[in-house]
């Protein structure tokens, strides 16, 4: 009787040990495939790093956070963009620009906004929380707007115009009292633009703007700044914002959710009047 009760005891330690030995697999299996992903996480994160460090190698630009954070990085760029073709832009400064091959707003000044040495108000595409830019490109300062400027009230309607869409086609807007877009319509109404054409070129939504200024870790996108100030500001490397690709996609956008109807100018222009038209 005693030997049996031995051996049911021994079947029974068997049988726990063997348990315990499918636990420990099961754990093994665990381990091995938490190893296995943290592993590949660590590859990704190295390519990133590496490919951002490629990206900035050499970049002529010290970036700080606007709101006075700490300073990211100074690197030294060699430029290869000296050789590429400069599209031509809407706006005399931009064609002049593109001639020569260099960005003559920014050159040996700096962003009043994020501090960098690579270009200034204008050009920076680090914007605000709404996707505009605060401050006067006029005077490179943010105490006040560009609408609330000497310099801007004092010009013709043209002149806004050129400031406001042209000379931002491709860019973030300006913040401004009313959006550009509220110029443009006055103007489409006005006998001033009789005969004329319509801008080519639009600055981008606030959405787009806001997207493209932070980067995938939901910081400042220094990376595509940074790219573009290596260019000389060509607005052609930027991705483009389709939601404003023309002058209908402004109506559309802006002023069709107004219940405005589609401006007659336009159709003189050769614009085709849409389908979805409020009559």
């Amino acid at each position: 009787m005693h030997l049996k009760k031995v051996n049911a005891n021994l079947k029974h330690s068997k049988a726990l040990l063997e348990d315990s030995q499918v636990d420990l697999e099961d754990i093994k299996g665990l381990l091995d495939a938490a190893l296995k992903s943290n592993k590949a996480a660590l590859n990704a994160n190295k390519i990133a790093l590496e490919a951002n460090k490629a990206a900035l190698e050499g970049c002529d630009t010290t970036i700080l956070e606007a709101a006075g954070g700490s300073t990211v990085a100074t690197k030294t760029e060699k430029n290869d963009s000296a050789n590429e073709e400069v599209a031509l832009v809407p706006g005399k400064k931009r064609k002049a620009e593109a001639e020569a091959g260099e960005c003559m707003t920014c050159k040996g000044q700096s962003c009043v906004l994020c501090k960098s040495k690579g270009h200034t108000m204008e050009h920076c595409l680090l914007s605000s929380e709404t996707g505009s830019i605060y401050g006067c490109v006029l005077c490179n300062k943010t105490s006040h707007d560009t609408d609330k400027c000497a310099k801007f009230t004092s010009l013709k309607m043209e002149e806004k115009l050129n400031l406001l869409i042209n000379e931002r086609g491709g860019l973030p807007p300006l913040h401004t009292q009313q959006g550009w877009h509220y110029l443009m319509l006055t103007w489409l109404h006005d006998k001033e633009s009789k005969g004329k054409k319509a801008p080519s070129m639009y600055p981008w939504t606030g959405v787009h703007a806001f997207k493209l200024s932070r980067g995938v870790d939901g910081g400042r996108n220094y990376y595509l700044q940074s790219r573009f100030d290596r260019s000389g500001h060509d607005r052609s490397i930027l991705p483009k914002d389709e939601s404003l690709k023309d002058a209908v996609a402004v109506w559309r956008y802006y002023w069709r959710p107004a219940s405005i109807p589609f401006p007659q100018r336009l159709v003189e222009m050769g614009f085709s009047r849409p389908h979805d038209d409020i009559q």
